[in-house]
């Protein structure tokens, strides 16, 4: 699968060239690479925000766009972007109300039940503006969980916090993972963040290409705080590391490289490819 963008000068830019992957039902992938590899490309293609020059995109069997509209695919942004004259309780309603089935599939009790699931239990009533920069991302993971997506994109969303808020961030994250379990696809510069949360890693190769590594992360769950400083952790994180400038040895060999240069590789999520 390819992307190419025209320029406003008329010519050709490849953002993402020869994809091949495909992510099954229930896993954490992270995808982890330089700034302008493509990364959040493949989260737009994924969501059905953007269609391939080339190739084909599919979740759950199906054109990402026609199944967005149904609740199966989530995104949790880099910001929180909730609407600041929205309560707390209105704005992790906000998808449910807006979907195509009328919305009200989610009632106050549920909202109150996610909010609670992220520590928020008492700040239902309290506009956007009266919550920390953490208190708010939790806002937005309660959101995209609430519809309970089949596929859940989040495009680095704890990039801007301070690292004990991180850390709380990806507990809450596995927290709910493992209770809903959809397939997610996670965006990060961060090495470490990519070992502790996902069960595979992307690495994508600096410039439009095919991927530069795909490593499983054969970490037992649940992954107790103090992980990052044992041997099999930094393992991991080393060979992340080495495939990230260039030296991945024999990374790709889980699955993820696109063989042949036609343009016909693959993105999918929930074991279907997209060619």
């Amino acid at each position: 699968m390819s992307r190419t963008f025209t320029t406003k000068h008329g010519t050709a830019r490849r953002a993402l060239a020869d994809l091949d992957l495909t992510v099954p039902s229930g896993q954490l992938l992270a995808v982890i690479g330089a700034s302008g590899c493509g990364k959040s490309t493949l989260l737009r293609l994924l969501g059905g925000l953007d269609q391939p020059t080339q190739g084909r995109v599919t979740v759950d069997g199906e054109d990402p766009r026609a199944v967005k509209g149904r609740g199966v695919i989530g995104l949790v942004p880099q910001s929180p972007a909730l609407l600041p004259w929205k309560s707390v309780a209105d704005n992790v309603a906000l998808l449910d109300n807006l979907g195509p089935w009328g919305g009200h599939r989610l009632d106050r009790n549920g909202v109150d039940l996610w909010l609670k699931r992220v520590e928020l239990g008492q700040e239902g009533d309290l506009l956007p503006h009266q919550l920390s920069g953490g208190m708010q991302q939790r806002v937005a993971l309660a959101r995209a969980f609430a519809i309970q997506p089949s596929l859940l994109l989040m495009d680095e969303p704890f990039n801007a916090l301070d690292e004990i808020t991180r850390h709380h961030m990806q507990t809450l994250l596995i927290d709910l993972w493992r209770l809903t379990k959809p397939t997610v696809v996670f965006v990060t510069h961060s090495i470490d963040e990519a070992v502790k949360l996902s069960d595979r890693v992307v690495v994508m190769r600096d410039g439009p290409g095919p991927i530069m590594a795909d490593l499983p992360i054969d970490l037992e769950r649940p992954r107790e705080s103090g992980i990052e400083d044992t041997p099999a952790f930094r393992q991991r994180a080393a060979a992340i590391r080495r495939a990230l400038i260039g030296n991945g040895e024999g990374g790709n060999g889980e699955g993820g490289n696109g063989e042949g240069g036609n343009g016909e590789g693959a993105a999918g999520a929930n074991g279907s490819g997209a060619k």
